[in-house]
């Protein structure tokens, strides 16, 4: 259902940020860190859990930044 999905999101939100936080306490600058969307519609879920916890980010959207080789690169790693 919508609500289980909504709640799942809501989770997987809350462990990303728990996991970012986690990251940055071992060193790790917030500039280092990647979060890959299928797409860039319904990101409330991610970006509420990320300002409540303070943590700086910005939203790229556009087509090109899916064709940057880093991004390529990841992408792969993830498919694997």
């Amino acid at each position: 259902s919508d609500q289980l999905v909504a709640l799942g999101r809501r989770r997987e939100g809350q462990l990303i940020v728990a996991r970012i936080e986690e990251l940055q306490r071992q060193g790790t600058d917030y500039g280092e860190v990647a979060i890959l969307l299928r797409a860039a519609t319904e990101t409330s879920w991610i970006l509420r859990p990320l300002r409540a916890a303070g943590i700086p980010y910005v939203l790229e959207g556009s087509r090109r930044f899916y064709k940057r080789s880093e991004i390529i690169f990841a992408s792969a790693l993830i498919s694997a």
